[in-house]
């Protein structure tokens, strides 16, 4: 078992899955106006997204045709721009960066208030490398938005990830899922960090936002029932053990740490019944890998230790009296 190789291996993982997470998706303006007449126009941009897990499936990756080389309105915003922002969300995830670059321009001419023309000009610069023409953008997004947005940060936050300044990429992060605690990408990269930098608190308090939005997520239930059991919190990691069991049953890693941390409490019972559940997951093939030590000899020491409830006599004696009586 090697818990730590998961945690770091979480870190990329969570730097690849970025980007899809932000585009399937947009937060509410969070702050306080910084413009407020950017923020007016803006307005009907921001308050009419929600925040979603993927983008609308009846969407197509495509710019309507007639509107490639369309005009911005006069004023207002264009009865397109939901449409588009569809179409954009689902390009983004299906990784469809020409036809995303398409859109996301035909989106700065029809409505020049919205931020999200250059929002998606960002990823595409991001995913092509153009890092100065990623930073505009999104630095552009932010002032036609007027106000602070969770998803601009976040998307910052990329952008210096991808270049490799994780310091820069923390700041981001930190500023985007305190405007928008939704934004769970963000909150995992964190808590993976802290975790690496044997920071077990504020691990703990990234992962734990995590499971406010999702509770059933096995990577933040296993990060957070480590950074707890790093930090001697032995109760509260068997606990969170046994909700990350549930949610994956699968990860041998999961059962092994739940049975050392019950030793380590000196619960025999549920010691053995732990590892005679892993035994049993071994046995009917829904665990692949074995323990480097010798589960069945664990299992014979501690039924060893483990004494069965002796009957008692209480319980015995009514039954002896009323046999008497016959």
């Amino acid at each position: 078992m090697d818990i730590r190789m998961t945690m770091k291996n979480g870190v990329s993982l969570v730097a690849l899955s970025l980007l899809l997470a932000a585009c399937a998706s947009a937060p509410k303006e969070q702050t306080k106006n910084t413009d407020k007449a950017a923020a007016e126009r803006s307005k009907i941009y921001l308050e009419s997204i929600e925040v979603s897990d993927a983008a609308d499936s009846s969407a197509v990756c495509a710019v309507p045709a007639g509107l490639e080389k369309a005009f911005s309105p006069a004023q207002g915003a264009s009865a397109q721009w939901k449409d588009l922002m569809a179409r954009a969300s689902k390009c983004a995830v299906e990784k469809g960066w020409k036809s995303l670059d398409t859109i996301a321009q035909t989106m700065s001419r029809l409505d020049i208030n919205s931020p999200w023309g250059p929002y998606f000009m960002s990823v595409v610069a991001t995913e092509r490398g153009d890092w100065a023409r990623a930073l505009w953008m999104i630095d552009l997004a932010e002032k036609k938005a007027g106000v602070k947005v969770g998803l601009f940060a976040y998307q910052r936050g990329r952008i210096h990830l991808t270049q490799k300044e994780t310091s820069k990429a923390m700041t981001e992060f930190e500023k985007a899922v305190s405007l928008d605690p939704r934004l769970i990408d963000g909150a995992m990269f964190l808590g993976d960090i802290h975790y690496r930098d044997h920071e077990w608190k504020e691990a703990a308090q990234s992962y734990a936002m995590v499971l406010q939005r999702k509770p059933s997520n096995y990577r933040a239930l296993i990060g957070l029932a480590e950074s707890k059991f790093r930090s001697g919190e032995l109760k509260e990691a068997a606990t969170l053990y046994v909700k990350a069991i549930d949610a994956d049953s699968r990860q041998l890693s999961s059962w092994l740490r739940l049975g050392e941390i019950y030793e380590g409490l000196k619960d025999n019972e549920l010691a053995l019944s732990t590892y005679r559940d892993l035994r049993r997951a071994i046995d009917g093939g829904s665990i692949k890998q074995r323990p480097s030590f010798d589960l069945n000899s664990k299992i014979k020491n501690l039924e060893s230790v483990v004494k069965p409830p002796e009957r008692s006599q209480a319980s015995v004696k009514p039954v002896d009296e009323k046999r008497s009586k016959k």
